[in-house]
Protein backbone atom coordinates (compact mmCIF):
# COMPACT_ATOMS: atom_id res chain seq x y z
CA UNK A 1 0.00 0.00 0.00
CA UNK A 2 1.55 3.68 -1.06
CA UNK A 3 1.82 6.34 1.66
CA UNK A 4 -0.93 8.38 -0.28
CA UNK A 5 -3.27 5.53 -0.30
CA UNK A 6 -2.57 4.59 3.27
CA UNK A 7 -3.45 8.41 4.23
CA UNK A 8 -6.67 8.50 2.40
CA UNK A 9 -7.86 5.57 4.08
CA UNK A 10 -6.55 6.76 7.44
CA UNK A 11 -7.92 10.33 7.49
CA UNK A 12 -11.45 9.17 5.84
CA UNK A 13 -12.85 8.07 9.37
CA UNK A 14 -12.37 11.61 10.23
CA UNK A 15 -14.46 12.79 7.23
CA UNK A 16 -17.15 10.43 7.60
CA UNK A 17 -18.66 12.34 9.86
CA UNK A 18 -19.04 15.81 7.61
CA UNK A 19 -19.37 13.88 4.54
CA UNK A 20 -23.03 12.08 6.17
CA UNK A 21 -24.06 15.57 7.34
CA UNK A 22 -23.44 16.72 3.86
CA UNK A 23 -25.21 13.85 2.08
CA UNK A 24 -28.40 14.46 4.20
CA UNK A 25 -28.09 18.40 3.42
CA UNK A 26 -27.72 17.38 -0.15
CA UNK A 27 -30.46 14.93 -0.45
CA UNK A 28 -32.26 18.00 1.13
CA UNK A 29 -31.65 20.45 -1.48
CA UNK A 30 -29.64 19.42 -4.44
CA UNK A 31 -29.06 15.09 -4.45
CA UNK A 32 -26.01 15.21 -7.22
CA UNK A 33 -23.95 17.26 -5.36
CA UNK A 34 -22.64 14.92 -2.60
CA UNK A 35 -22.57 11.24 -3.17
CA UNK A 36 -21.36 8.01 -1.19
CA UNK A 37 -17.70 7.47 -1.88
CA UNK A 38 -18.13 4.09 -3.35
CA UNK A 39 -20.81 4.79 -5.70
CA UNK A 40 -18.80 7.47 -7.90
CA UNK A 41 -18.87 5.62 -10.82
CA UNK A 42 -19.79 6.02 -14.52
CA UNK A 43 -22.53 4.14 -14.01
CA UNK A 44 -26.02 6.14 -13.59
CA UNK A 45 -27.59 5.81 -10.11
CA UNK A 46 -30.87 7.02 -9.15
CA UNK A 47 -31.55 9.58 -6.75
CA UNK A 48 -33.96 10.78 -4.47
CA UNK A 49 -35.87 13.41 -5.58
CA UNK A 50 -37.49 15.57 -2.80
CA UNK A 51 -40.45 16.93 -2.34
CA UNK A 52 -39.69 20.14 -1.77
CA UNK A 53 -37.83 22.72 -3.92
CA UNK A 54 -37.10 25.39 -1.57
CA UNK A 55 -33.65 24.06 -0.24
CA UNK A 56 -32.72 24.18 -3.96
CA UNK A 57 -33.57 27.53 -4.80
CA UNK A 58 -32.22 28.46 -1.69
CA UNK A 59 -28.63 27.01 -2.45
CA UNK A 60 -29.00 28.41 -6.36
CA UNK A 61 -30.29 31.86 -5.14
CA UNK A 62 -27.33 32.28 -2.30
CA UNK A 63 -24.80 30.42 -5.09
CA UNK A 64 -25.45 33.25 -7.74
CA UNK A 65 -25.46 36.13 -5.49
CA UNK A 66 -22.24 34.93 -4.29
CA UNK A 67 -20.64 34.39 -8.07
CA UNK A 68 -22.10 37.75 -9.25
CA UNK A 69 -20.28 38.97 -5.83
CA UNK A 70 -16.99 37.29 -6.67
CA UNK A 71 -16.86 37.05 -10.75
CA UNK A 72 -19.24 40.51 -11.85
CA UNK A 73 -19.97 40.13 -15.61
CA UNK A 74 -18.61 42.81 -17.43
CA UNK A 75 -16.91 44.32 -14.34
CA UNK A 76 -13.13 44.10 -13.03
CA UNK A 77 -13.25 42.83 -9.47
CA UNK A 78 -9.67 43.44 -9.23
CA UNK A 79 -7.46 46.75 -10.02
CA UNK A 80 -3.66 46.96 -10.57
CA UNK A 81 -1.72 49.81 -9.48
CA UNK A 82 1.51 51.52 -7.86
CA UNK A 83 2.38 50.67 -4.31
CA UNK A 84 1.60 53.92 -2.18
CA UNK A 85 4.97 53.47 -0.29
CA UNK A 86 6.42 53.76 -4.13
CA UNK A 87 4.64 56.45 -5.50
CA UNK A 88 7.00 59.05 -4.28
CA UNK A 89 9.63 57.54 -6.33
CA UNK A 90 8.34 58.12 -9.92
CA UNK A 91 9.64 62.01 -10.51
CA UNK A 92 7.83 61.79 -14.38
CA UNK A 93 4.26 61.78 -14.08
CA UNK A 94 4.03 60.83 -17.74
CA UNK A 95 5.59 57.25 -15.97
CA UNK A 96 2.49 56.88 -13.64
CA UNK A 97 0.21 56.97 -16.75
CA UNK A 98 1.75 54.55 -18.75
CA UNK A 99 2.01 52.56 -16.04
CA UNK A 100 -1.85 52.95 -15.15
CA UNK A 101 -2.48 52.41 -19.19
CA UNK A 102 -0.35 49.31 -19.20
CA UNK A 103 -2.27 47.98 -15.77
CA UNK A 104 -5.73 49.00 -17.30
CA UNK A 105 -4.20 46.06 -20.51
CA UNK A 106 -3.30 43.28 -18.34
CA UNK A 107 -6.96 43.98 -16.63
CA UNK A 108 -8.40 43.46 -19.86
CA UNK A 109 -6.18 40.24 -20.70
CA UNK A 110 -7.35 38.42 -17.87
CA UNK A 111 -11.00 39.61 -17.46
CA UNK A 112 -11.01 38.34 -21.52
CA UNK A 113 -8.92 35.06 -19.77
CA UNK A 114 -11.41 34.46 -17.33
CA UNK A 115 -14.57 34.33 -20.00
CA UNK A 116 -12.77 32.65 -22.42
CA UNK A 117 -12.10 29.63 -19.89
CA UNK A 118 -14.70 27.30 -17.65
CA UNK A 119 -13.59 29.32 -14.57
CA UNK A 120 -16.86 30.59 -14.04
CA UNK A 121 -18.18 27.94 -14.56
CA UNK A 122 -16.24 25.61 -11.61
CA UNK A 123 -16.43 28.43 -9.31
CA UNK A 124 -20.38 28.83 -9.47
CA UNK A 125 -20.20 24.53 -8.61
CA UNK A 126 -17.80 25.38 -5.92
CA UNK A 127 -19.82 27.98 -4.31
CA UNK A 128 -22.84 25.60 -4.18
CA UNK A 129 -20.68 23.03 -2.56
CA UNK A 130 -19.47 25.35 -0.08
CA UNK A 131 -23.41 26.14 0.46
CA UNK A 132 -24.25 22.94 0.94
CA UNK A 133 -21.36 20.99 2.11
CA UNK A 134 -19.37 23.55 3.76
CA UNK A 135 -16.02 22.11 1.68
CA UNK A 136 -14.44 22.08 -1.40
CA UNK A 137 -11.02 21.65 -3.40
CA UNK A 138 -10.10 23.36 -6.17
CA UNK A 139 -6.75 22.84 -7.79
CA UNK A 140 -5.53 25.61 -10.27
CA UNK A 141 -4.37 23.79 -12.77
CA UNK A 142 -2.19 25.21 -16.03
CA UNK A 143 -5.04 24.43 -18.37
CA UNK A 144 -7.98 25.88 -16.04
CA UNK A 145 -9.59 24.79 -12.67
CA UNK A 146 -10.43 21.31 -11.40
CA UNK A 147 -12.90 20.68 -8.50
CA UNK A 148 -12.91 17.86 -6.00
CA UNK A 149 -16.00 17.07 -3.88
CA UNK A 150 -15.84 16.13 -0.13
CA UNK A 151 -16.33 12.69 -1.14
CA UNK A 152 -13.33 12.82 -3.28
CA UNK A 153 -10.51 14.41 -1.25
CA UNK A 154 -9.59 14.37 2.63
CA UNK A 155 -7.81 16.89 4.84
CA UNK A 156 -5.16 17.28 7.30
CA UNK A 157 -4.80 20.72 9.25
CA UNK A 158 -3.19 21.82 12.04
CA UNK A 159 -4.28 23.40 15.42
CA UNK A 160 -4.18 27.23 13.32
CA UNK A 161 -6.07 25.79 10.96
CA UNK A 162 -3.42 25.48 8.61
CA UNK A 163 -3.37 22.75 5.77
CA UNK A 164 -0.39 20.01 6.23
CA UNK A 165 -1.77 17.23 4.08
CA UNK A 166 -4.26 16.88 1.01
CA UNK A 167 -5.00 13.25 -0.26
CA UNK A 168 -7.21 13.01 -3.73
CA UNK A 169 -9.02 10.04 -5.35
CA UNK A 170 -9.62 10.12 -8.91
CA UNK A 171 -11.02 7.33 -11.31
CA UNK A 172 -9.29 7.21 -14.27
CA UNK A 173 -9.81 5.18 -17.58
CA UNK A 174 -6.65 2.29 -17.20
CA UNK A 175 -6.53 2.73 -21.53
CA UNK A 176 -5.99 6.34 -21.16
CA UNK A 177 -3.06 5.79 -18.50
CA UNK A 178 -1.56 3.39 -20.44
CA UNK A 179 -1.22 4.71 -24.21
CA UNK A 180 -1.23 8.55 -23.01
CA UNK A 181 1.03 8.19 -19.31
CA UNK A 182 2.45 4.15 -20.18
CA UNK A 183 1.81 3.61 -16.62
CA UNK A 184 1.03 -0.24 -16.38
CA UNK A 185 0.48 -2.67 -13.16
CA UNK A 186 2.90 -4.54 -12.71
CA UNK A 187 2.40 -7.57 -13.74
CA UNK A 188 0.83 -6.00 -16.51
CA UNK A 189 -3.08 -6.71 -17.05
CA UNK A 190 -4.87 -7.16 -19.93
CA UNK A 191 -7.73 -4.29 -20.77
CA UNK A 192 -11.36 -5.77 -22.21
CA UNK A 193 -11.90 -4.06 -25.85
CA UNK A 194 -14.82 -2.76 -24.92
CA UNK A 195 -15.01 0.16 -22.21
CA UNK A 196 -16.56 -0.45 -18.89
CA UNK A 197 -16.34 1.17 -15.34
CA UNK A 198 -14.55 -1.80 -14.23
CA UNK A 199 -11.31 -0.73 -16.26
CA UNK A 200 -11.36 3.04 -14.36
CA UNK A 201 -8.55 2.91 -11.69
CA UNK A 202 -7.50 4.44 -9.08
CA UNK A 203 -5.42 7.72 -8.75
CA UNK A 204 -3.91 8.98 -5.73
CA UNK A 205 -2.21 12.57 -5.27
CA UNK A 206 -0.49 13.20 -1.76
CA UNK A 207 -0.11 17.06 -0.96
CA UNK A 208 2.43 17.45 1.72
CA UNK A 209 3.73 20.82 3.47
CA UNK A 210 7.04 21.17 3.64
CA UNK A 211 8.74 24.22 5.41
CA UNK A 212 7.63 27.18 3.38
CA UNK A 213 5.96 24.81 0.79
CA UNK A 214 3.79 22.35 -0.64
CA UNK A 215 5.15 19.03 -2.62
CA UNK A 216 3.19 17.06 -4.36
CA UNK A 217 3.20 13.56 -6.56
CA UNK A 218 0.55 11.43 -7.55
CA UNK A 219 0.40 7.27 -7.38
CA UNK A 220 -1.46 4.48 -9.39
CA UNK A 221 -0.66 0.82 -9.15
CA UNK A 222 1.16 1.07 -5.80
CA UNK A 223 3.54 3.55 -7.71
CA UNK A 224 4.77 7.15 -8.30
CA UNK A 225 3.83 8.58 -11.56
CA UNK A 226 6.59 9.74 -13.15
CA UNK A 227 6.88 13.26 -13.76
CA UNK A 228 4.07 13.93 -11.48
CA UNK A 229 5.99 15.86 -8.54
CA UNK A 230 5.42 19.04 -8.25
CA UNK A 231 6.54 22.07 -5.60
CA UNK A 232 4.84 25.27 -4.99
CA UNK A 233 5.30 27.92 -2.19
CA UNK A 234 2.78 28.15 0.52
CA UNK A 235 1.31 31.86 -0.71
CA UNK A 236 0.53 30.56 -4.35
CA UNK A 237 0.17 27.33 -3.69
CA UNK A 238 -2.51 25.80 -6.35
CA UNK A 239 -4.62 23.49 -3.93
CA UNK A 240 -7.11 25.75 -2.89
CA UNK A 241 -8.59 23.79 0.29
CA UNK A 242 -12.31 26.21 0.80
CA UNK A 243 -13.94 25.96 3.84
CA UNK A 244 -17.95 27.93 4.80
CA UNK A 245 -18.21 28.47 8.35
CA UNK A 246 -14.48 27.47 10.27
CA UNK A 247 -14.81 25.98 13.62
CA UNK A 248 -12.00 26.09 15.46
CA UNK A 249 -10.00 23.02 15.77
CA UNK A 250 -11.55 20.97 13.11
CA UNK A 251 -9.89 20.36 9.55
CA UNK A 252 -13.20 20.35 7.60
CA UNK A 253 -16.05 23.30 7.40
CA UNK A 254 -20.02 23.76 8.15
CA UNK A 255 -22.29 24.37 5.00
CA UNK A 256 -25.26 26.52 5.13
CA UNK A 257 -27.57 24.04 4.84
CA UNK A 258 -26.79 22.58 8.21
CA UNK A 259 -27.63 25.69 9.98
CA UNK A 260 -30.98 25.27 8.69
CA UNK A 261 -31.74 21.27 8.50
CA UNK A 262 -34.13 21.46 11.09
CA UNK A 263 -36.44 23.57 8.94
CA UNK A 264 -35.27 21.56 5.64
CA UNK A 265 -36.49 18.00 7.65
CA UNK A 266 -39.58 19.32 9.20
CA UNK A 267 -40.70 21.16 5.39
CA UNK A 268 -39.68 17.74 3.48
CA UNK A 269 -41.42 15.81 5.72
CA UNK A 270 -44.65 18.15 5.71
CA UNK A 271 -44.28 18.35 2.33
CA UNK A 272 -44.23 14.44 1.41
CA UNK A 273 -47.09 13.99 3.75
CA UNK A 274 -49.24 16.74 1.73
CA UNK A 275 -48.68 15.27 -1.79
CA UNK A 276 -49.33 12.11 -0.84
CA UNK A 277 -52.22 12.93 1.08
CA UNK A 278 -53.18 15.02 -1.49
CA UNK A 279 -52.78 12.56 -4.10
CA UNK A 280 -55.35 10.21 -1.74
CA UNK A 281 -57.60 12.68 -1.38
CA UNK A 282 -57.89 13.31 -5.13
CA UNK A 283 -59.15 9.74 -5.75
CA UNK A 284 -62.95 9.76 -6.12
CA UNK A 285 -64.94 6.22 -5.36
CA UNK A 286 -68.81 6.44 -5.29
CA UNK A 287 -70.48 3.74 -3.04
CA UNK A 288 -73.86 2.20 -4.17
CA UNK A 289 -75.91 0.17 -1.42
CA UNK A 290 -76.34 -3.23 -2.56
CA UNK A 291 -80.41 -2.99 -1.66
CA UNK A 292 -80.23 0.09 -4.37
CA UNK A 293 -82.02 -0.42 -7.61
CA UNK A 294 -79.70 1.66 -9.56
CA UNK A 295 -77.03 -0.58 -10.90
CA UNK A 296 -73.19 0.12 -10.69
CA UNK A 297 -72.48 0.13 -14.16
CA UNK A 298 -75.33 2.91 -15.28
CA UNK A 299 -73.81 5.25 -13.06
CA UNK A 300 -70.71 4.58 -14.30
CA UNK A 301 -72.20 4.86 -18.03
CA UNK A 302 -73.61 8.05 -16.68
CA UNK A 303 -72.26 11.12 -18.63
CA UNK A 304 -72.43 14.48 -17.55
CA UNK A 305 -75.77 15.40 -16.93
CA UNK A 306 -77.48 12.19 -17.43
CA UNK A 307 -80.65 11.43 -16.24
CA UNK A 308 -81.17 7.81 -14.44
CA UNK A 309 -83.37 6.23 -11.71
CA UNK A 310 -82.15 5.95 -7.97
CA UNK A 311 -82.34 7.54 -4.74
CA UNK A 312 -79.87 10.23 -3.97
CA UNK A 313 -79.63 8.31 -0.69
CA UNK A 314 -78.63 4.72 -2.07
CA UNK A 315 -75.02 6.47 -3.39
CA UNK A 316 -72.30 7.96 -1.84
CA UNK A 317 -68.84 9.47 -2.33
CA UNK A 318 -65.86 7.77 -0.27
CA UNK A 319 -64.11 10.93 1.47
CA UNK A 320 -60.85 11.33 3.47
CA UNK A 321 -61.48 13.65 5.31
CA UNK A 322 -58.52 15.34 6.04
CA UNK A 323 -58.99 18.72 5.40
CA UNK A 324 -58.31 19.89 9.37
CA UNK A 325 -54.90 18.27 9.09
CA UNK A 326 -53.84 19.20 5.50
CA UNK A 327 -54.54 22.78 6.70
CA UNK A 328 -52.37 22.35 10.16
CA UNK A 329 -49.60 20.95 8.05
Amino acid sequence: MTIAKERYDNLSSTRSQYLNIAEQASELTLPYLVREDETYNRSARNLITPYQSVGAKGVVTLASKLMLALLPPQTSFFKLQVDEANLGKIADPSIKSELDLSFSKIERNILDSIAASDDRVIVHQALKHLVVAGNVLVYMADEGLKLFPLNRYVVERDGDGNVTEIVTKERISRKILEEEYDVQPSPPVEVNTSYTSDDDVDVYTYVKREGKSYVWHQEVFDEVVEGSKGRAPIESSPWIVLRFQTVDGESYGRGRVEEFMGDLKSLEALSQALVEGSAAAAKVVFTVSPSSTTKPSTLANAGNGAIIQGRPDDIGVVQVGKTADFGTA
